[in-house]
């Protein structure tokens, strides 16, 4: 019995050894995708900040970085946040997709660089609303917060800006009430046509008069107006080039 027992401790303490080893490795591997320059996250901040990008990469195949800093070199936000992204290799496949968080505190701006697939996973208005929202927690001071915003909100683009909902929850609740709705009116009508009623009678003879007039339409011409309507054919997204030449979406907010 006691070697049956030494035996299978062994086996558990040779297992949990692997299962820690390997946790190891996958953490020391997993690329850095937080540079906190300006050091405005706790080192726990910054721990969780590094798991949620990891996590939503895997999810979402986009690559998604958070760059403080203090100093922005004369560069504005936008030249400083697009540089970044393209020096340290950022993005997932040959478009090298995903978007990159850049709290500014030399220049005072958060701004949000997109590149790749990451360009079309929101409209510049929505861009603008998301570095808004980021640039109020940023000024309030709540740096984790805002970093934190841009993450989910760049994974699940169609979460709703004020609530933070999903746009998807609500259909559940209107379909519900428009089913309540429509079987209101159904019942009703059904009801009513179920009463018992004595139509009126109506005198036909008395109450017919037909009144036939001769009428004559003359056709004088016909005259056809054609104009060009134009068609919007953006998508919504702009555009520009990095100083190396890349492509990048993006906006910014003062804080």
């Amino acid at each position: 019995m006691k070697k049956r027992n030494l035996a299978f401790f062994l086996v558990f303490a040779l297992f949990l050894c692997s299962f820690l080893s390997v946790g190891a490795l996958a953490s020391e591997t997993d690329p850095q995708r937080i540079f906190d320059q300006a050091d405005l996250f706790s080192d726990e901040e910054e721990r969780s900040l590094e798991e949620q990008a990891a996590q939503y990469r895997d999810e979402t195949s986009l690559d998604l970085a958070i760059v403080t800093t203090d100093d922005a070199q004369g560069q504005s936000a936008r030249a400083y946040a697009d540089d970044f992204y393209d020096s340290h290799d950022f993005g997932v496949g040959s478009r090298e997709s995903g978007a990159l968080m850049l709290i500014d505190m030399d220049n005072r701006e958060v701004y949000v660089s997109t590149k790749g697939d990451g360009i079309s996973v929101m409209s510049d208005s929505q861009l603008q609303d998301l570095t808004d929202e980021i640039a109020s927690q940023v000024g309030d001071g709540n740096y984790a917060g805002g970093a934190e915003l841009f993450l989910s909100r760049m994974a699940n683009p169609g979460t709703d800006s004020q609530s933070g909902a999903s746009l998807g929850s609500y259909v559940v609740p209107f379909l519900l009430i428009s089913l309540a709705a429509g079987g209101t009116a159904v019942g009703m009508v059904a009801y009513r046509y179920k009463r018992a009623y004595k139509a009126d009678q109506y005198e036909l003879r008395e109450n017919s008069h037909v009144d036939l007039q001769e009428r004559e339409d003359i056709f004088l011409g016909r005259f056809v107006t054609s104009r060009e309507i134009p068609r919007n054919d953006s998508s919504g997204n702009s555009t520009h080039r990095s100083s190396s030449g890349s492509t990048h979406g993006g906006t910014g907010s003062r804080f």
